[in-house]
């Protein structure tokens, strides 16, 4: 384990910085984690909804699953890692030695974009953003931010975990949201089963190959895509719950 002191050299000396994100940063802030302990929604899996089948099947049920989690992230505002790494960004280019900074991002919730973060690669999408929805579930258009909340109508006063959940629950899908030319919307967030915006993926991996220094907060970096980050060689130092991993040039 290496000290702070060490860390601070590193980090003053280093040209191009990676900053990767995780669920456990959000947390803080009050954003459930899927993972969590008791984490279910109306004896659901949370994981379990946040797939294109689960869309086909029941588009009533995601869409009020998705308006709540909306609801709840609406309230929630950035901590003080949020503000740590925003604060490291603006920090960087006062300095003006010509080091880049990249914020990858697990996270849905634009509590970074909230802080102050502006170069951001959000890996899995933002709840806020919508799309048309296309054959299977999948998304059929570009995504696009929509803050409204309800998304519809009737959507208002719904979603909440222990709400009804019987047939004569279900919203029709025509009530559900849509765009102005009549095509159901569906969330812009990438799902199981679904595979990441290609050039989202390959803007993570050419930071992560050109970078020289790794943060990762509240996340283990080990799930693919975020395990990216773990390739190469890499030297690993923790403190305060704060890592950062330093990737060494192949001898």
């Amino acid at each position: 384990m290496c000290s702070l002191a060490d860390f601070k050299t590193v980090l003053s000396t280093a040209r191009h910085i990676v900053v990767l994100t995780g669920a456990g940063v959000s947390a803080e802030s009050g954003v459930p984690t899927f993972r969590s302990a008791g984490g279910l929604w109306r004896d659901f899996e949370p994981g379990a909804l946040a797939t294109p089948q689960a869309f086909v099947r029941r588009p009533s049920l995601v869409w009020e699953f998705y308006s709540w989690r909306r609801e709840v992230v609406a309230a929630c505002l950035p901590n003080r890692a949020h503000h740590a790494i925003a604060a490291l960004e603006r920090r960087l280019a006062a300095e003006g030695r010509g080091a880049s900074f990249t914020l990858i991002t697990q996270n849905v919730d634009r509590l970074h974009q909230a802080a102050g973060s502006s170069h951001i690669i959000e890996l899995h999408g933002s709840i806020w953003d919508v799309c048309r929805t296309g054959r299977r579930g999948l998304k059929a258009s570009r995504c696009w931010e929509d803050r409204r909340q309800p998304l519809c109508p009737a959507l208002a006063g719904r979603g909440t975990p222990d709400g009804d959940a019987s047939p004569a629950a279900v919203i029709p899908s025509d009530q559900l949201p849509h765009d102005a030319e009549g095509h159901l919307l569906r969330p812009g967030v990438v799902w199981f089963n679904e595979q990441l915006d290609p050039a989202v993926l390959d803007a993570a991996e050419q930071a992560t190959a050109a970078c020289d220094l790794v943060i990762t907060a509240g996340t283990s970096a080990v799930v693919y895509p975020a395990g990216l980050v773990s390739r190469g060689r890499l030297g690993t130092c923790c403190r305060r719950h704060l890592w950062w991993r330093r990737k060494w040039r192949r001898q």
